[in-house]
């Protein structure tokens, strides 16, 4: 029965008991912390209308009752059997020693040495071994026979006493000897500081909700039947237009300005970004201030691929391409190359394509040893792609493509990211739970596990502002429930750990278009923190119509529920406002607390 106890001891209970103390003491502004942190309402719980005033302070006094009841049965039976006391008898020796002697009254055991030693010889009683006692030297003092308890008296009650100071006082020796001795003068001390663990000001729970001013505002949430987002992205020239692709959808939404009731659902005005009819697929997507790419797939009896452009005065574009699909887009900085990569047909080999698309000079394919999983641009003639055992760096010029660097390494990296003011690539392999840094200049690279569940997301931080030299932060997200801030100028080290939500796996992260602010999601949650480190928390968003029979995250993290896993799009407008943020069939659009 007891360990089933301790089974049903959760985190909310020992929350719950620790808001319930710090109300009861009056630190209502750590109270209100802790809410923020953990739950608007505590008080909702189905338990918390059965839990009694100081329950927290109870149960520890009783603990500390029994430990003391324990360590006497265990000085007792040392000296029974002459066995040697374990050096740590007691689990709660949190009081000090010199602490403890202050506390005690001149009748009390502890205060022996305020005894005439003729008293000491009239008690008739061996001589107790010196015994290590939680650390401390015994002091070899007589008892006469056993211990005794005092249970009549609670150590709350007694006067005089601190209430976490569990009395253990036993009978005079004069007492149990029927004798009289005359009492020594004891010497006045200090009285001892008070302790954190004392009753104290007992102030009513605060039941009423919180002003919380980092909760932020919904401006619309909707569902798009029959849709799989898979990219989100706002226009670079405007905070008021975000694009939706993936599977069934690609669509531009016209976004409200202002919040809108929890249960008004209505779906924004759109515009479809293209015409394709039936059942389709947006596999790659990619876009700068002044042109689109986007390959598209559709399925009409046979898969049909293609790559398309819409250039900055609305043409539209059809490139060359082989019937593969596309993994993904990049543009150069410039906006004249773009940068596609596909799997070859027949074989387990990748392709390369490089589109120059205002001369229609495209460079011919080029087939490398496996697909390229991911890739970008170092500058405008500069690329590097990545994939099974494969960082490998190439040059464009010409219309020809060259590989001029191959990194040595035998991991599959599946996400890359460059830093361009440090001239750093970092690369994750999700699976291995690895995160990698590439230096660029010595082609020197750092790994690291960087966490313990499957990593989801990598970013690096924006350059806050021109002129800016301090070091850019990475950040990284896991199912492990992490947001995590690395340095990478000398070697790759967490610098911080932000938490989601305990047991809330973290799929998707996204740096404020400023640099200043970090969001991560998970599940039906959005946070979000300064972006460094030891950044405090400056808004969160739960979804209200989150659903509450879905399955366990944790288990589809770990593959064991028959649920997929969604795909999860975190992203912020250019005036770093507001965010987006879809999980399947759904979008939310959410504005930040005012900073």
């Amino acid at each position: 029965m007891a360990t089933d106890a301790v089974r049903l001891l959760q985190t909310d209970h020992i929350n719950y008991l620790i808001w319930r103390y710090l109300q009861e003491h009056g630190y209502g502004h750590t109270a209100v912390q802790l809410q923020r942190d953990w739950r608007n309402d505590p008080q909702a719980l189905p338990f918390a209308s059965s839990v009694e005033p100081h329950t927290l302070m109870s149960a520890i006094q009783d603990a500390l009752a029994y430990d003391e009841l324990s360590h006497g049965l265990a000085l007792d039976r040392a000296h029974t059997t002459g066995a040697t006391l374990p050096g740590r008898s007691k689990r709660y020796a949190f009081i000090g020693e010199n602490q403890r002697k202050r506390r005690a009254s001149p009748t009390d055991d502890r205060a022996e040495s305020s005894r005439p030693a003729s008293s000491h010889q009239n008690d008739g009683a061996r001589k107790r071994p010196r015994l290590d006692v939680n650390g401390v030297k015994g002091s070899g003092t007589s008892v006469s026979g056993r211990r005794k308890s005092n249970k009549n008296i609670h150590p709350s009650t007694a006067a005089g006493q601190d209430a976490m100071d569990v009395d253990r006082r036993n009978s005079s020796r004069s007492e149990a000897l029927g004798e009289e001795e005359e009492e020594m003068p004891v010497k006045e001390e200090p009285p001892p500081p008070p302790s954190t663990l004392e009753l104290g000001r007992s102030v009513p729970v605060q039941c009423d909700p919180i002003i919380d001013t980092t909760i932020a505002k919904t401006l619309s949430t909707f569902s798009i039947p029959h849709a799989d987002i898979i990219h989100a992205t706002w226009d670079p020239t405007s905070a008021e237009l975000l694009t939706v692709s993936g599977g069934s959808v690609f669509r531009t939404y016209s976004i409200p300005t202002e919040s809108r009731d929890e249960d008004d659902i209505a779906e924004p005005a759109y515009e479809n970004v293209t015409e394709a009819a039936g059942s389709f697929f947006v596999t790659a997507r990619s876009q700068n201030e002044k042109r689109w790419a986007y390959a598209l797939r559709v399925e009409s009896g046979v898969h049909q691929c293609s790559v398309h452009v819409i250039l900055e005065d609305g043409e539209r574009r059809l490139l060359s391409t082989p019937n593969d699909l596309t993994m993904f887009l990049r543009w150069n900085p410039s906006g004249t190359l773009l940068l596609g990569s596909s799997v070859a047909r027949g074989d387990d080999q990748g392709l390369l394509y490089i589109w120059d698309v205002d001369s229609d000079n495209d460079s011919s394919p080029v087939r490398i040893k496996t697909p390229a999983l991911d890739g970008l641009w170092l500058d405008d003639s500069t690329l590097l792609v990545s994939g099974d055992s494969m960082l490998d760096i190439y040059d464009v010029a010409d219309g020809e493509v060259k590989r001029r660097a191959r990194i040595n390494t035998d991991r599959l990296w599946d996400s890359v990211r460059f830093d361009k003011e440090s001239n750093r690539l970092a690369c994750l392999s999700s699976g291995e739970c690895l995160l990698g840094v590439l230096n660029l200049h010595n082609d020197q690279l750092q790994t690291r596990m960087a966490h313990e569940e499957s990593i989801t997301a990598i970013e690096w931080q924006p350059k806050p502002s021109t002129g800016d030299t301090s070091e850019r932060l990475l950040a990284t997200a896991s199912f492990d429930g992490n947001v995590k801030l690395w340095t990478t100028s000398e070697v790759l080290e967490c610098v911080h750990t932000f938490r989601l939500e305990p047991s809330v796996p973290v799929s998707a992260l996204a740096f404020s278009r400023d640099g200043t602010l970090l969001a991560a999601a998970g599940e039906d949650r959005v946070q979000a923190w300064q972006a460094r480190p030891s950044g405090e928390r400056v808004a969160h968003w739960i979804d209200p119509k989150a659903e509450q029979d879905e399955a366990d995250p944790m288990e589809i993290a770990n593959g064991n529920a028959e649920t997929d896993l969604p795909m999860y799009v975190l992203a912020w407008n250019n005036s770093s406002e507001n965010i987006a943020y879809t999980r399947g069939d759904s979008v939310a659009l959410i504005a930040m607390p005012p900073r």
